[in-house]
């Protein structure tokens, strides 16, 4: 590996939870992961970049690539919260990379998920979007950032039982196991969710998202009706862009999967695994930049 003169390929993978890097050979074979913290362009620039290139090092240092090999890597990252061209200059600009494109999460993570085929992808995280792939064609609906859009999202989903427990606590609505148990941890004081809200990030409110899951699951009335209010938002998605019973949908891993039991069951024979992950996505964009550019090996 000391020879400067190969090349390697490398996937990025950022979100509003972390972000990941993968480094592999020309055929695909990972050699090497790293990770760092949160990855969201809009919600912090600076931090973005740092944590990349701390994912970057540790990826670096358990391949064995110097400096000099590193920086000749064909790379390619998504990164939530890229959504204009600057953005991703600034990113690019900012990586010691030779060779790196950058776009936003959603086009690396419908390249995993679908790869060569056509489909849908409710793609659930910290954020939300969906991803439609018919021929050359890509469309998408949502990632707008959590304060406008990433409804059906962990984020989404905790701000949303807060927005409840506080409801819970003026009277207007009922109590259930799940909003007890979260003012509980409040200390029995709606001032200190203000207090949280007024600094939460979005990756802070999706840290309740398990505990919705779970009471969901333990028919809890608030954590059910959670899950049918963010599942009923993706099937609005689903019914504007499946223009046959044959097209494949895909729910991202984690979140996503759990939506899966909630939809109408006349979806249900269509929904299928994902391919692969963002970073697998990432890893394929990559591979094509590099045999596209004619990068000497």
């Amino acid at each position: 590996m000391s020879d400067v003169t190969a090349h390697w390929i490398m996937g990025i993978d950022g979100g509003g939870t972390g972000c990941r890097v993968a480094i592999a050979r020309p055929d695909g074979v990972i050699i090497a992961h790293g990770e760092g913290g949160p990855a969201n362009f809009t919600s912090d620039p600076d931090g973005t970049i740092t944590h990349i290139r701390n994912a970057m090092d540790q990826a670096a240092k358990a391949a064995g690539l110097g400096p000099d090999e590193l920086a000749r890597c064909a790379a390619h990252a998504g990164l939530a919260g890229v959504q204009r061209a600057e953005h991703a200059m600034t990113v690019a600009e900012a990586l010691p990379l030779m060779h790196c494109t950058v776009t936003e999460d959603r086009v690396t993570a419908i390249a995993g998920a679908l790869g060569e085929d056509d489909g849908v992808l409710l793609s659930v995280g910290t954020g939300t979007f969906v991803g439609v792939k018919r021929g050359q064609q890509t469309r998408f609906l949502g990632g707008w950032g959590f304060r406008l859009s990433d409804q059906a999202s962990g984020a989404w989903l905790g701000r949303r039982l807060l927005e409840t427990v506080l409801l819970v606590h003026d009277g207007l609505v009922d109590p259930s196991d799940l909003s007890t148990e979260v003012m509980d941890g409040f200390s029995h004081d709606p001032t200190e969710i203000v207090a949280f809200a007024a600094q939460a990030t979005p990756a802070d409110y999706a840290t309740f998202a398990p505990r919705i899951v779970q009471a969901a699951e333990a028919d809890d009335d608030h954590g059910l009706r959670l899950m049918h209010e963010g599942a009923d938002f993706l099937q609005r998605c689903i019914s504007l862009t499946t223009w046959n019973e044959s097209v494949l949908i895909c729910f991202s891993e984690g979140l996503g999967g759990f939506y899966k039991r909630y939809v109408d069951k006349r979806w249900k024979p269509q929904i299928t695994s994902p391919k692969g992950t963002p970073l697998d996505g990432a890893l394929e964009l990559a591979r094509k930049s590099l045999d596209e550019t004619g990068i000497a090996q």
